[in-house]
């Protein structure tokens, strides 16, 4: 492609190249914040995740342990199974 050399020298196109450049450039830093902010949220959500599946799993320990002990603690197992 041939472009004219007064094309090239206009200073209102420089300026504007350097307008697209500049928003470009910035535009590329505020995308790569978000992505590390996004790592961020996949971080603490694997881990919330996994909090979760630790509280699930003495939750049903618990659980366990109670209707082992007395039949009237069955009613107790069954509201925390419940909210389970």
């Amino acid at each position: 492609m041939f472009v004219k050399k007064e094309v090239t020298k206009n200073p209102e196109m420089e300026a504007f190249k350097s307008e697209v450049r500049c928003e470009m450039s910035t535009q590329k830093i505020k995308l790569q914040q978000l992505a590390e902010k996004q790592e961020v949220m996949y971080e603490k959500q694997e881990a919330m995740c996994a909090k979760q599946e630790e509280m699930s799993a003495d939750l049903k320990a618990t659980l366990s342990l109670l209707q082992n002990r007395n039949p009237w603690d069955f009613y107790v197992c069954a509201l925390l199974s419940f909210m389970l």
